[in-house]
């Protein structure tokens, strides 16, 4: 049997879990009917979460020819625009524009979670950070 299972894998990976019903929801409300299948199988299968977040439908996404993992189109995005940031500054008008608009992203969700926490007294939903700057903006005005 140990020979099967390996020298020293009794000991759990704590990142090593199953997909929880919510994820497997959240996956099925993005995919077609396609993705649904493919989801629907992997998770009976008991495919359990990895590195990274699954790729389900994205056209974008492309083969990284030096490790030959799948890299989804959000996170080209975000390499490319902190490449530009570190290259141009931040400055730059080209900079300015993914930077605000991650702001204002970032602005809409701390807003919501402001109001939740509030609303609750408790603190259930936690406050995001601009991925480009690390600035942590929310609105001014109370609403």
């Amino acid at each position: 049997m140990k020979s099967y299972v390996g020298k020293g894998k009794n000991k759990k990976n704590k990142k090593d879990r199953p997909y929880t019903y919510f994820e497997i929801s959240k996956m099925l409300e993005k995919a077609d009917q396609r993705g649904r299948i493919a989801i629907l199988l992997m998770s009976s299968a008991g495919i359990r979460v990895g590195r990274g977040k699954p790729i389900v439908n994205d056209p974008g996404a492309t083969k990284d020819l030096n490790t030959g993992k799948w890299i989804c189109s959000s996170c080209q995005e975000e390499s490319l625009n902190k490449m530009f940031l570190r290259t141009l500054g931040p400055n730059h008008p080209k900079c300015q524009a993914f930077i605000a608009a991650e702001d204002r992203k970032v602005r809409k969700h701390n807003d919501a979670a402001r109001r939740l926490n509030e609303h609750s007294k408790q603190y259930l939903m936690r406050y995001k950070r601009n991925r480009y700057t690390g600035h942590m903006p929310l609105s001014t005005h109370p609403s």
